[in-house]
């Protein structure tokens, strides 16, 4: 398994994939674990901003879970939510081991 995937996505990680999950977030957050209950807080804190209801998601997410919020579990999230361009421009633009530019 690459190292990249057992790695902690830090927050300009998190906001790049929260740009791009605007309209599908919840569903990433459950698949994350988190309840309608809480879901329903990132919204209402965040009432004109899905971007940053999303950001809000990821951050508690990563607090949460601490060492176990790794890329993999996101990849996994993302996957089953119907969001693989979003991991798969996520691990093109941040993963080492495919950046090919030197």
């Amino acid at each position: 398994q690459p190292p990249f995937l057992d790695q902690q996505a830090n927050d300009l990680q998190l906001e790049y994939i929260a740009e791009r999950i605007p309209k599908t977030w919840q569903a990433v957050a459950l698949h994350l674990g988190f309840m309608k209950h809480r879901i329903e807080r990132f919204e209402a804190n965040h009432r004109h901003d899905v971007v940053l209801q999303a950001f809000e998601m990821l951050s508690a997410w990563k607090r949460r879970h601490a060492k176990d919020a790794t890329n993999e579990k996101l990849r996994d999230a993302l996957r089953e939510s119907d969001q693989q361009s979003a991991w798969d421009s996520y691990e093109n633009c941040f993963d080492p081991s495919l950046n090919t530019l030197e």
